[in-house]
């Protein structure tokens, strides 16, 4: 019985680790999903600057297409960094998805241990009601047993 109950505090303790690695791992797939989605813009940015230059190339508008090549390079950089932190944060999710993999099979773990105490301690605690019980029936006297004691003494009415 007492070590049901350390276990069951244990298990008290290893949700709220898992609960903690749940809460991270939510946090950096808000963070990875943001840099997916400003990845996104960014592609989209440098390629309406790509037709910006083209637009300006028809029109001979040479400021036009310094600046649209200048505002393709930064996107194309941007998109680049943030690629490289993308799957750095891929990285992270994995990583931090496989911490509270381990921890909520530990606390399942734990949860089945105690499920299989308290049906044992169930079972043993039965066993020893019936026992209590056979005991009972075994130390009555055999008059009493066989029910005649009340009957060859009663006396008519």
């Amino acid at each position: 019985m007492a070590t049901r109950k350390k276990l069951v505090r244990l298990c008290h303790l290893r949700e709220i680790e898992e609960e903690q690695s749940r809460l991270e791992l939510e946090r950096a797939v808000v963070v990875r999903n943001r840099l997916e989605r400003d990845l996104g813009q960014t592609s989209e940015l440098e390629l309406r600057m790509k037709q910006e230059f083209v637009d300006f190339v028809s029109v001979d508008d040479r400021p036009g297409r310094t600046g649209a090549t200048l505002a393709v390079g930064l996107a194309g950089r941007q998109r680049l960094n943030l690629a490289k932190y993308l799957s750095e944060w891929d990285l992270t999710v994995a990583a931090l998805r496989n911490d509270y993999l381990r921890r909520r099979t530990g606390r399942l773990q734990i949860e089945s241990l105690i499920g299989a105490m308290k049906r044992k301690e169930e079972t043993e605690a039965a066993h020893r009601a019936q026992q209590m019980l056979d005991d009972w029936f075994g130390r009555r006297s055999p008059k009493v047993a066989k029910g005649t004691d009340h009957a060859d003494n009663a006396t008519p009415v």
